[in-house]
């Protein structure tokens, strides 16, 4: 155990994370593993006027006249 360590004001958490996530201050000169291929971000449909998307409308919802509505539940 080490010397300086106080139980009263001190503690460990161990987490389990992916070295992807660990700081570089971690890892020595050349030693970080190469990172992946990033993910793509979400970026919202209007903003984004790419021509690889779909053209896509959207959903129209049919809601009937209130008359329609009101001669139905006299019947």
């Amino acid at each position: 155990m080490w010397e300086k360590y106080d139980e009263a004001s001190m503690g460990i958490v161990v987490r389990h994370i992916k070295s992807i996530s660990l700081p570089d201050t971690v890892f020595e000169p050349g030693e970080r593993p190469a990172k992946g291929a990033q993910k793509r971000t979400k970026t919202s449909s209007k903003a984004n006027n790419s021509p690889d998307l779909p053209n896509r409308q959207p959903r129209s919802f049919y809601t009937p006249p209130v008359e329609m509505l009101k001669s139905q539940q006299r019947t």
